[in-house]
């Protein structure tokens, strides 16, 4: 198993120009590090991420996935428009933690209490700190699938291995909706509910996540 660290986040580099389909090539090259195929993990935008890679074709077994936050429902709550000018602007200020907390809020849909509670433990705050300039890296991989509308067929029928979409039962209504709606697009995909979870499970619980993966990556 590789628990790799995306681009400008923990010991990875990063480049001056960003692009989704930089990322894309990582997990290629990951790929064939260990043999020239593999099974996919991703949570959040990372999920929408190793569904680009398989678009793509990198050559995968399986994709398991954890909440990809589309917003696919006219009405359900989406990222605001000017996020990405918003971030820029906190970061920008040197205000890094406030960026943190209004992506985790305004974006992924976590309660301020929750965030208030992340923040009391300092050392895990820390480390969500040093990813905040890469927050703008997780706005371009989502690109325009967060407007209520429905999904692009098109955009993922590269997307043909066995799939699964994993939601948290105490997540927003909108998580579940576009979940269903990716498992609807894809030819192998099914979709299961974790009751008890919400969008921050794999960070706060995720004993109780890993046992769902290990089951299906199996087989």
């Amino acid at each position: 198993m590789i628990n790799y660290d995306r681009r400008g986040r923990g010991a990875s580099g990063d480049a001056h120009a960003y692009a989704p389909d930089r990322e894309v090539e990582d997990i290629a090259a990951l790929v064939e590090h260990v043999g020239g195929s593999a099974s996919l993990f991703g949570s959040s935008s990372g999920a929408v991420l190793a569904l680009r890679a398989a678009a793509a074709g990198v050559d995968l077994d399986r994709l398991a996935l954890y909440e990809p936050p589309f917003v696919v429902a006219e009405g359900d709550d989406g990222p605001p428009k000017d996020l990405a000018q918003q971030i820029t602007a906190l970061l920008t200020e040197g205000r890094h933690s406030d960026a943190v907390k209004y992506f985790m809020t305004r974006v992924q849909g976590m309660p301020g209490i929750a965030v208030f509670f992340m923040k009391l433990m300092p050392k895990m705050w820390a480390n969500l700190t040093k990813l905040a300039s890469t927050l703008p890296y997780d706005v371009a991989v989502m690109g325009d699938t967060q407007q209520g509308k429905p999904l692009d067929a098109a955009e993922w029928k590269g997307v043909a291995v066995p799939t699964r979409v994993l939601t948290g039962g105490k997540s927003a209504a909108a998580f579940q909706r576009a979940a269903l709606a990716i498992t609807q697009i894809l030819p192998q995909a099914d979709h299961r509910t974790l009751p008890g979870l919400n969008h921050g499970a794999v960070v706060m619980a995720p004993r109780k996540i890993a046992p769902q993966i290990i089951e299906f990556i199996k087989g």
